[in-house]
């Protein structure tokens, strides 16, 4: 799975207001989106949602894939009445209990 970690932020594309959008505070959400070659395509997500002062709806949804497995391959997003000013910081989070007993 991929981490994401840090602060992005987004600017309203009609005012320039921004918002910061921790990572941390998002509900990531992992899910497989291809076999290919290599294995499977992963893609690590999440969504921030804001209202701005005039009350329009600003979201922006997160995405780093994965491929293969333990390589980020590509990070991307999709903006409502936003653009994406900066990015979180992403690496490949390795799940040691996959491991098993090394003993």
């Amino acid at each position: 799975m991929i981490a994401a970690s840090g602060v992005a932020e987004l600017r309203h594309d009609l005012t320039g207001e921004t918002f910061n959008v921790n990572a941390a505070a998002l509900h990531w959400e992992e899910e497989g989106v291809d076999e290919r070659g290599m294995g499977t395509e992963s893609v690590t997500w999440a969504v921030a949602e804001y209202v701005t002062a005039s009350g329009e709806k600003v979201s922006c949804k997160f995405l780093a894939y994965e491929y293969p497995a333990g390589v980020l391959n590509y990070l991307d997003y999709e903006a409502t009445n936003a653009t994406l000013v900066k990015n979180f910081g992403y690496a490949v989070a390795i799940d040691t209990d996959e491991w098993g007993d090394q003993d």
